[in-house]
């Protein structure tokens, strides 16, 4: 028969593996996400995203960002010791939005308008730089191209046909500027006597 110590022992012991279950469930319900929402991660594992995406939400272990218009996740981490996904570093965040900037037709030149909060066009001007702090994307002259909200647009022009001489001699002038004075056409106006437009 058990003596009184020994029980006391016994319920003790189980007592305390009570606890370290409980504890060890406690903090599997309570991980330890070391991201936050707005965070650019990129994954760490072969089948995690290469490139950065921007967290939209957390459910556990498993992150949620937007691309193409729908929702994706993976999980950020397989246990304490290992992590699927890392913080980007800006080079990279940088790196990604101007590819994507220019899978969206931004270039050097083209027209955007940042919309829904303005209307007015504004010139592209390389290169794109990627702001930290601010989250965002401008180009040279400040115009932002990318941020929290979304994404500027990029506004297709259509020229016109020059229909006067005056306008087709601009458009032979912007046209040796383009070339870097093409030797073709050293000269608009000469080009235009010799042709018989003048």
């Amino acid at each position: 028969m058990e003596t009184l110590e020994e029980r006391i022992k016994d319920i003790e012991d189980a007592f305390c593996f009570a606890i370290k279950k409980l504890k060890e469930e406690l903090r599997q319900s309570t991980l330890f996400n070391p991201f936050k929402v707005g965070d650019w991660l990129i994954g760490e594992a072969d089948w995690s995203p290469d490139y950065p995406v921007k967290a939209t939400r957390f459910n556990g272990r498993t992150v949620y960002w937007e691309s193409n218009g729908r929702e994706e996740h993976n999980a950020w981490e397989k246990n304490r010791d290992k992590l699927y996904m890392r913080l980007a570093t800006n080079g990279e965040i940088e790196k990604y939005l101007i590819e994507e900037a220019r899978k969206r037709g931004f270039k050097d030149g083209c027209v955007h308008v940042w919309k829904p909060r303005e209307s007015v066009k504004r010139k592209t001007i390389f290169p794109l730089y990627y702001s930290a702090g601010d989250d965002d994307l401008a180009d040279a002259a400040g115009c932002i191209i990318y941020d929290k909200t979304g994404w500027a647009e990029v506004v297709e022009e259509t020229k016109k046909l020059p229909k006067t001489v005056d306008e087709l001699r601009q458009l032979l002038i912007e046209f040796k500027h383009f070339e870097y004075s093409c030797s073709i056409l050293a000269d608009a106006e000469e080009f235009l006597k010799e042709n018989k437009y003048l």
